[in-house]
C-alpha cells in the first residue's frame, strides 16, 4: 500500500508516445474517474472512456461494453 501511495509519475505521462485508451468505470472507488481524467489529460492524444454501471473490476462487471470500446480503439490503431 505504501508503494502505491508513494508512486507518482504524473510528470512523466507526457512522455508516452503510443496510442493510449484510458477506460474507467463510473462507479470505481479505488481508481475514481477523476484520476482517470487526470491521466488522460496528461498523456498526449489519449482517449478517455467512462463506462456506466462499472466499478474497479470493470472488465468483469460490464464485459460487453468494456470489450466493445477496447476493441473499437484497437481497430483504429
Amino acid at each position: 500500500a505504501d508503494a502505491i501511495i508513494g508512486h507518482d509519475t504524473l510528470d512523466r505521462l507526457s512522455e508516452i508516445r503510443i496510442p493510449t485508451h484510458v477506460i474507467v468505470g463510473e462507479e470505481d472507488i479505488n481508481a475514481p474517474p477523476r484520476a482517470s481524467r487526470q491521466l488522460a489529460e496528461r498523456i498526449p492524444g489519449a482517449v478517455l472512456t467512462t463506462i456506466a454501471e462499472g466499478g474497479h473490476a470493470l472488465p468483469g462487471e460490464n464485459t460487453a461494453e468494456f470489450n466493445r470500446v477496447a476493441l473499437e480503439f484497437i481497430a483504429q490503431h
